[in-house]
């Protein structure tokens, strides 16, 4: 209704104008002799303003167009989307040049595929999203799909406390050599977390639970979470999961910003966008 109001608004707007221009239009065909050279130019009585009951018909006659044309509304909404879309990869291309070195270079971001790979894949993920779930497979065969690709954890809790819990156990047990099983086994588990749950899986996967304990609040891994935190605020991600996928070589970098769930075949488009000038390495 807000919407339809704004949008009845801006049509009395419109109509006034082109009242306005009207009479500016039949004053500017007037024949010259009709007007005395000495006689001065009346100004345009102003308009009278729209009575309560004119704009309340004017909502409905609104209402009852738009009801009967559902598409505008649709319309309406894509635009909407494509804007706020478009508005997030212009903020990107000037953000992610910027900070290649934390995306996909930050020593204490986890990192599975090939260490040495030119292609760097990003996620910014949280254990309790289940789009995020929904990516392990398509993120799985990516790697296999390429062997020139790495992928690079961020973690990024915003689904509470727990979901908090979860990333600092995560990169605690990266400290440990396991958080490829940590993270797979969060990301297997159902519904709502919980600190024993967590604490619970990472004792399932070998972890030392009393050692991850004593360093999950440790200053590195709050300034990792922290630096992820600013980094997806300055790329204006609205949630998780997203994905910048890039390659830095010879101080180039070519990049794609993917702002939400996606497949396996646009990543691996994306992958083969950024490498079209990287050499391969394999070993």
């Amino acid at each position: 209704m807000r919407q339809l109001k704004l949008l009845s608004r801006l049509i009395v707007a419109a109509s006034m104008m082109v009242s306005v221009s009207a009479m500016a239009d039949q004053a500017s065909v007037m024949p010259m002799k009709s007007m005395p050279v000495s006689a001065p130019v009346a100004a345009p009585a102003p308009l009278a303003p729209l009575t309560a009951a004119q704009k309340v018909q004017i909502d409905q006659e609104i209402h009852a167009y738009l009801v009967a044309n559902p598409d505008i509304l649709i319309e309406m909404s894509q635009k909407l989307q494509a804007k706020q879309q478009q508005d997030i990869l212009d903020k990107a291309s000037k953000v992610i040049p910027a900070n290649v070195q934390l995306l996909a270079h930050d020593p204490m971001s986890p990192v599975a595929g090939n260490a040495l790979a030119k292609v760097t894949v990003v996620e910014f993920f949280d254990y309790q999203c289940p789009h995020c779930k929904a990516m392990v497979p398509a993120l799985d065969a990516l790697i296999l799909a390429n062997k020139n690709v790495r992928v690079v954890y961020k973690e990024m809790p915003i689904f509470g406390p727990e979901s908090e819990f979860a990333s600092r156990a995560a990169l605690a047990a990266n400290k440990q050599g396991k958080y490829q099983a940590f993270h797979r086994a969060l990301m297997k588990s159902e519904g709502r977390l919980t600190d024993q749950q967590i604490l619970d899986i990472a004792k399932s996967v070998g972890l030392d639970v009393n050692k991850m304990q004593a360093v999950m609040n440790s200053p590195d891994i709050s300034k990792e979470l922290q630096s992820t935190g600013q980094l997806a605020q300055q790329l204006g991600l609205p949630g998780t999961p997203g994905f910048v996928v890039l390659s830095d070589t010879a101080g180039k970098v070519e990049f794609r910003f993917i702002p939400g769930q996606t497949t396996q075949a646009q990543l691996q488009q994306a992958v083969t966008d950024v490498s079209t000038v990287v050499p391969v390495n394999t070993k």
